[in-house]
């Protein structure tokens, strides 16, 4: 997701809020995907959460500002905190 958000930056570090809604819609997805791997599990409810506050960037008119929110940014460390729990290590 790193490359995806760098590339919808323009010079400035400013993000292009079509290009911005495109990650987080594929984000999204992506995590959705994962979550039904291990549905109900503890992690993939989180993965869910996550894929969820996503989905809400990718529909608005100001992605930006909902990728960077305490709801997220929670989402966030609930999922890792679950996958510590599973044994699965968080991704770098």
């Amino acid at each position: 997701m790193g490359q995806q958000l760098a590339s919808s930056a323009n010079a400035q570090g400013e993000f292009d809020a079509a290009a911005l809604k495109k990650v987080a819609a594929s984000f999204s997805a992506e995590l959705s995907k994962i979550a039904a791997t291990g549905a109900g599990s503890e992690v993939a409810t989180h993965l869910n959460t996550l894929s969820a506050e996503f989905a809400k960037a990718a529909a608005s008119a100001d992605p930006e500002s909902l990728l960077d929110t305490p709801a997220i940014t929670q989402a966030g460390e609930s999922m890792d905190a679950a996958c510590a729990k599973a044994g699965v290590p968080a991704a770098g």
